[in-house]
């Protein structure tokens, strides 16, 4: 992603990764072996992938030209994208919608709206006297020590983004429907709580605001992992998605922030780390509940929120509007 937004600037590398996205869903419908259907879904991950780092390193610009915090408006829309998207999907499975009808309308959404919000954007060309960067971003110091404080949200959201309606469903004989809110219950709550942020954050601070968010993260673990009712279950998705909403975005304004590379190489580096954890914790939270139970697995999850709130002071010493 560096070398291609060096020779392409972000609003063509942004251009370029979801005019891709936009062509492959209907593929899903279309393609009947399993090795072709591999080859589109890693070619799917790739330009996420790049766009993700693009998008990031972009709203990071803008904010600090503007002079007023952006990251956790831009990854508030979309967590609210994400709420309309599976709102929408359900709506489409219950009117009997055939997959390949879902795919073409999605890759219509997608064509749109590049058109209409990506094109638009300013070229940002990079400057010529910034030596190009290395063929292959490994992480480094900086990376690792933000993925301290980052693996509450690398790690924990994806867990429950894979599992929340599942934990529900087995462990509290939740009927389908009920079920099926936990994601939207979560997203939607982590969406707020996104839109919410940079005003709690002026009030009490960037290192306050990590650490009570860990808190408030604890706290819906907890009350997940012994929750008496499937009420009391769907409560503790919301007390969830509301404690990890704010982590990302502060995580990834500290990438930027506290590293002495270019903005690309640093979110390329974080993302490169950050793909490898969200693709392992899923499959390891799932094996530890299918080898004792969910809710202990979802206790497990305490010591990530701890290691957290552990590294949040010296993170959040990198972020822009620390205090």
């Amino acid at each position: 992603a560096p070398r291609l937004a060096r020779r392409l600037g972000n609003r063509r590398l942004i251009l370029f990764s979801f005019s891709i996205s936009a062509l492959l869903p209907p593929l899903f419908g279309i393609l009947p072996a399993f090795g072709p259907l591999v080859a589109v879904t890693a070619l799917l991950g790739f330009v996420t992938a790049v766009a993700g780092v693009a998008m990031n390193v972009e709203a990071d610009r803008i904010a600090r030209r503007s002079g007023r915090p952006l990251m956790a408006a831009s990854h508030g829309v979309w967590s609210l994208g994400f709420l309309i998207a599976t709102g929408l999907s359900a709506l489409a499975i219950r009117a009997g919608v055939t997959p390949l009808q879902q795919f073409v309308a999605i890759s219509v959404l997608v064509a749109a709206g590049t058109r209409a919000v990506a094109y638009p954007m300013a070229d940002t060309p990079p400057d010529p006297a910034t030596p190009g960067p290395p063929r292959f971003i490994l992480p480094y110091r900086a990376t690792f020590l933000v993925m301290g404080y980052g693996l509450i949200t690398v790690v924990v959201e994806v867990v429950l983004r894979n599992w929340a309606i599942i934990i529900l469903r087995d462990s509290f004989a939740a009927p389908g429907w009920i079920a099926a809110c936990a994601l939207p219950v979560f997203i939607g709550l982590q969406t707020a709580g996104r839109f919410l942020s940079d005003r709690v954050s002026a009030r009490i601070g960037v290192v306050a605001l990590g650490r009570s968010f860990c808190i408030l993260t604890a706290a819906g673990l907890v009350l997940l992992a012994a929750a008496p009712s499937v009420w009391v279950a769907l409560f503790a998705c919301a007390v969830l998605g509301l404690g990890i909403s704010a982590t990302y975005p502060v995580t990834m304004s500290a990438v930027v922030a506290g590293s002495d590379r270019p903005a690309t190489e640093a979110v390329a580096a974080f993302i490169f780390l950050q793909n490898i954890l969200a693709a392992a914790a899923p499959v390891i939270f799932g094996a530890v509940a299918q080898l004792t139970d969910p809710r202990i697995a979802v206790a497990l999850l305490l010591p990530v929120v701890a290691l957290s709130f552990a590294f949040a002071q010296a993170l959040l010493k990198l972020h822009p509007d620390a205090d």
